[in-house]
């Protein structure tokens, strides 16, 4: 089966006037909002607009390969090849590359990117980066199930501001956080903006708490609403806006299908799934039972404190928490178990529903990753091998992307077994014992679910 970037391999050369942009075409520019084109694309303030051949040549000068290939990325390493291919062909090189707003602040709790790109069919696409790895756009997710948050108000704002003298269609879309951010932006923005939006294209983006968001806000809009979700879609689910458009075939398993760069393409469309799995629509389930038991200001209190947990041990990204770091995992488990009853049981719910989901794809990557550390260990980290050594004056290059990512992998691994390992035995015992009971709660908590 063949994906987004197989897609361009076969389309990228072939102009709009031949063949008109489609849902495979929305999915790509949601996700060149995840590559870091701040510094590459003309800020609101700056004007004026760079071509995509002129912004992938930028983004590899100010970024280079090593920053580059050491992205991993919430949704996919591969992201970052997009600007490369894009710029390859007739369909998106002479597109135009403008007023871009990225906003990332800890104190508002606000992660925000947004820019324009005007194809040469004429019409806009307006592109909502989704939740990137940072803590603070991860918190901004949670914080959407209680209230309406920043980067959702200004959203609508940046529509009002940025759209008043662009002429329609203008799509809206996103992918993730982003599709909710362009279904709320266009339901909220003003008449005049609103009234030129085409399309908006929610790719597997949640919903809205009705309480936050009533439906007559979004009614305005909804029969503009393009909705598409994995076959396990956990995601799309949360706080449902509507039945999706379409389910869509992915190559991944479980929730990592959240990856649009999993979903498979035939021709200029997505092979459509017969509907979303069971096992997705368990942990749905789970999850809305989660949030029922809950109310608004319960939410509040339990993601606060869960969220200021991570920043006071200085947890910055979702791969911080991820890393295994012994500081961190002792930090984050010391403050879970400590915390006062009622938020240490709702945290621990929420980890189980999540559990559910993540751990199905992430064992066998962790066993292999566990038996590659010690045998590197027993060898004395031989197997790591020297730092890899780039092509500069090259393009990208998917071997070597990986190359680098294999050998940062192991590096880290490495790295933390080792500092376990000099760890002296009542720290190992006191990080394992909080570990541990982190685990047993979990895991007592999915026999109950089960039950």
């Amino acid at each position: 089966m063949a994906d987004i970037l197989d897609y361009l391999d076969w389309y990228g050369d072939v102009p709009l006037e031949a063949v008109p942009f489609n849902e495979v075409d929305n999915v790509v520019l949601a996700q060149l909002s995840y590559c870091a084109l701040e510094g590459v694309v003309p800020t609101v303030a700056e004007g004026g607009t760079v071509t995509m051949a002129e912004a992938a040549e930028r983004f590899l000068e100010v970024n280079g390969k090593e920053q580059i290939y050491g992205w991993a990325g919430v949704v996919s390493p591969y992201t970052v090849l997009l600007p490369q291919k894009l710029a390859a062909g007739r369909r998106f090189r002479d597109a135009r590359l403008g007023r871009l707003h990225a906003r990332l602040d800890a104190r508002s709790g606000e992660q925000l990117c947004v820019f324009h790109v005007g194809l040469s069919d004429g019409s806009t696409y307006v592109t909502f980066r989704g939740t990137d790895d940072t803590v603070v756009g991860w918190r901004e997710d949670f914080e959407m199930t209680y209230d309406v948050v920043p980067s959702q108000t200004d959203a609508a704002t940046y529509l009002d501001v940025t759209c008043g003298d662009v002429p329609a269609p203008i799509m809206v879309g996103g992918h993730s956080k982003g599709g909710n951010l362009a279904v709320y932006g266009a339901a909220m923005c003003g008449e005049a903006v609103r009234g030129k939006v085409s399309v908006i294209w929610n790719n597997d983006g949640p919903g809205f708490d009705p309480e936050v968001l009533p439906e007559e806000s979004i009614a305005p809009v909804r029969d503009r609403i393009r909705t598409y979700v994995p076959e396990f879609d956990v995601v799309g689910q949360l706080l449902s806006v509507g039945e999706p458009t379409k389910v869509v075939a992915s190559d991944e398993r479980g929730v990592m299908q959240h990856s649009a760069l999993s979903w498979q393409v035939l021709g200029p469309s997505f092979v459509e799934s017969p509907g979303i799995l069971p096992e997705a629509r368990a942990v749905n389930r789970a999850f809305d039972s989660w949030l029922d038991s809950a109310d608004r200001e319960k939410r509040r209190h339990v993601f606060t404190a869960f969220f200021d947990s991570l920043q006071d041990v200085g947890v910055e990204g979702l791969s911080d928490l991820m890393s295994g770091d012994p500081e961190i995992v002792a930090g984050v488990t010391a403050r879970i178990a400590g915390a006062e009853p009622e938020v240490r049981d709702y945290i621990m719910d929420l980890l189980g529903v999540l559990a559910s989901g993540y751990m199905q794809t992430r064992v066998s990557q962790a066993a292999q990753a566990t038996t590659e550390t010690v045998h590197q260990l027993l060898g004395g980290g031989a197997a790591l091998g020297g730092e890899p050594v780039f092509d500069e004056t090259g393009p990208l290059d998917p071997a070597e992307m990986r190359r680098y990512q294999r050998y940062i992998g192991r590096k880290r691994t490495l790295d933390n077994a080792r500092r376990w390992l000099g760890l002296d035995r009542p720290a190992v015992r006191a990080v394992l014992g909080a570990a541990a009971g982190t685990a047993v709660g979990v895991l007592l908590f999915k026999a109950l679910r089960r039950r």
